[in-house]
């Protein structure tokens, strides 16, 4: 075993039996090596990637690599969700010098840490006119030794465009940019089988919600369409787990058939919410089944005895991707008997398999495609049949650490659920993973990002922060407690003293106290998951709101502001600022209620949680700033309302008040 069996990251783990002499990231692998003077191989990824379990298999449990690589580098391995800064800061070099990026990532690195040569999976020997990682390994020790100037000239200059301070670019107004940015993603749609682009193909939770709140403003029903029909096909095709629930990582193919199997926590905690709001903004209640299958999985897989969520699950089981998942047509009848034709013609069930990959293990192989996301009777049956025959499977692995951010994505998902739906568990379980991230995860005053068998490590970065505060406030909304913002706006004063420049009012990922960095780096755009500078926005209007606070909305006003230029040239990957955006210039709905009674209250609050009405701010009257004086009107119970800059007579005729909010669904 090498220094790697002391980690408590799955990922690192994996390697921990490896030849090669691994280091985890800190002081003791950074001061090697300095000292020797040797180049260190950086190698970052996470558990549940398959082309990582590839590598591992074909380089680095090869002795005569891990030799090579022993004798010649000083060799560190990297979790990228335990340290998501060195990922951004690495993958930027290795975009610049090979193109394209992924995982894993394998960076040359000289011992003061600068970038001079990467990429992503290497075959071990050259192979389909890729260079192999024997070669690459060969090639840069010998430039080490005998061209050493030329190396570290190289680095120099990589870092420079790495470390750059990037200059602020001005730009249109903020709602051009927004409309901009629509019809930037419309053009974009694939009309056919819906989502944006090509394969692969992701599930764009940020665009999708983003889209739906341009629809809410503009009654555009082109817009409607795009996400419903996105909506609609993803949740037919492959990428969906029709038997066990829950969204699998991506589509290899545009039609969303042949999916990459592996499934995230934080995809699953954004879909569950977007598919909710879809429930809410057209009454389709296959939408609400989805979301609630995914919820459900997340409950059954993910969550830990404590109630918090774990990370994702593997691809590959015994050695093959997608084994626990796929079927063949033989099983299936013999499973389900009589039920079977059905079935088979349901979901496109062929003997010879409709998984088309180049591995020969999936011939005759089939994944689960139906033709309408509605399932028809017996065929609900027919999938937990199938569940209870696959829990008798080797089931992948799983990422058994909690990530405070992604927890606070799943956090939010969960109130979401109560809130649209009523129903206890998902109050219950949003509750419990917040009270634990707060009594477990909090360490003198700070967050910590990780938390796995009872140790906690890693100081969090600005995402832990924005993620798990946005998920409280998705609680409060839910809820109605207040101590939920209270809570919320610990974390934002800690991401404004620690991660917020003081002369420019830049935001960084990472906090002083983050010193084994090259240097500190800005997060402006969002990819699967929402950037830091988006999820900080949101949190600060939002806390703006809530508490009267100008502070806050002044920030989230200047982050906006700081990359509208952005705004205007990278639409699908400025979704969240653009919404924050569109709350600034609009000013959603503000509503505040006095009530006679608990029994009126959850009465009115359930009746509300109906209507579909993005970004709405629900408050009880005197409980937080500004909702002071909001009383009963003739003694009746009492609806105060304000949005798009104007404040509105108090109604107490509930019914008539409610129909001038939105539009609503009927959600028993």
């Amino acid at each position: 075993m090498n220094r790697l069996a002391q980690s408590i990251s799955p990922y690192l783990l994996q390697h921990a039996d490896n030849p090669v002499d691994w280091f985890p990231w800190g002081d003791e692998a950074l001061e090697t090596a300095r000292v020797q003077q040797r180049p260190i191989f950086l190698s970052i990824g996470y558990s549940t990637c398959h082309w990582c379990h590839v590598m591992a298999r074909e380089s680095f449990e090869n002795e005569q690599v891990a030799s090579l690589l022993n004798k010649e580098y000083i060799c560190i391995k990297v979790d990228r969700e335990e340290r998501p800064d060195l990922d951004e800061l690495y993958m930027e070099a290795v975009l610049m010098l090979s193109g394209s990026g992924g995982w894993p990532m394998s960076v040359f690195l000289t011992p003061d840490l600068k970038p001079f040569f990467g990429g992503t999976y290497f075959p071990p020997e050259n192979r389909h006119g890729r260079t192999g990682f024997t070669s690459i390994l060969t090639q840069i020790a010998d430039a080490w030794k005998n061209r050493r100037g030329e190396v570290v000239s190289s680095a120099e200059g990589i870092t420079e465009r790495v470390v750059r301070v990037r200059k602020y670019e001005s730009g249109s107004s903020w709602n051009e940019a927004i409309v901009a940015s629509v019809k930037d993603l419309l053009a974009d749609f694939d009309s056919k089988y819906g989502g944006f682009g090509g394969a692969p193909k992701f599930p764009q939770s940020l665009p999708l919600a983003f889209l739906m709140r341009q629809y809410r403003n503009t009654g555009d029903e082109k817009i409607k369409n795009a996400v419903t029909f996105t909506l609609d096909s993803m949740a037919r095709g492959g990428l969906f787990d029709h038997v066990g629930g829950g969204f699998y990582r991506y589509s290899t193919d545009e039609k969303w058939v042949l999916p990459h199997f592996e499934k995230m926590l934080c995809d699953n905690a954004q879909l569950a919410s977007l598919y909710l709001d879809s429930f809410l903004m057209g009454g389709n209640r296959d939408h609400l089944r989805i979301a609630e299958s995914v919820l459900a999985y997340v409950s059954e897989q993910l969550t830990s005895p404590e109630g918090l969520f774990y990370s994702a699950e593997d691809a590959d089981s015994e050695g093959e991707e997608g084994k626990f998942y796929l079927w063949k047509l033989s099983e299936i009848d013999q499973i389900l008997g009589d039920q079977a034709d059905a079935f088979i013609s349901f979901f496109g069930i062929r003997k010879t398999g409709n998984f088309a990959s180049h591995e020969p293990y999936h011939r005759g192989l089939n994944t689960l495609v139906d033709e309408s996301i509605r399932y028809p009777e017996g065929i609900v049956e027919s999938l937990a049949k199938l569940k209870v025959a696959r829990a008798k499977r080797i089931r992948p692995s799983r990422d058994e650490k909690a990530i405070a951010s992604w927890n606070g994505l799943m956090i939010g998902a969960f109130a979401d659920a109560y809130r649209v739906t009523g129903r206890e568990k998902y109050r219950t379980q949003a509750e419990t993973a917040a009270e634990f991230i707060l009594s477990a995860m909090i360490v003198e005053g700070k967050l910590m990002r990780i938390y796995r068998e009872g140790v906690v490590q890693q100081a969090g970065f600005l995402e832990d922060y924005a993620f798990f505060a946005n998920g409280l406030l998705k609680l409060y909304e839910a809820t109605l407690d207040v101590k939920w913002i209270f809570e919320a706006q610990k974390c934002a004063e800690i991401i404004r003293v620690d991660f917020l420049s003081k002369d420019e009012g830049r935001l960084f990922t990472t906090a002083e106290y983050h010193t084994d960095l090259i240097v500190r780096k800005e997060s402006q755009f969002d990819g699967v998951i929402p950037s830091g500078t988006s999820a900080t926005a949101e949190l600060m209007y939002r806390l703006s709101v809530y508490l009267k606070n100008d502070s806050y909305s002044e920030l989230a006003r200047n982050l906006v502001e700081q990359n509208v230029g952005l705004m205007e040239r990278a639409s699908q990957s400025m979704c969240g600022l653009m919404n924050v955006a569109q709350n600034l210039i609009s000013s959603p709905a503000e509503l505040t209620i006095a009530v006679e009674n608990q029994t009126e209250q959850g009465a009115l609050v359930r009746r509300i949680n109906d209507c579909w009405i993005p970004d709405r701010f629900l408050m009880i009257a005197d409980q937080l700033p500004g909702s002071e004086g909001k009383a009963l009107v003739d003694n009746k119970s009492t609806l105060w309302r304000c949005e798009n800059n104007a404040c509105f007579p108090p109604e107490n005729d509930l019914e008539k008040a409610i129909v001038k909010l939105s539009r609503c669904t009927i959600n028993s």
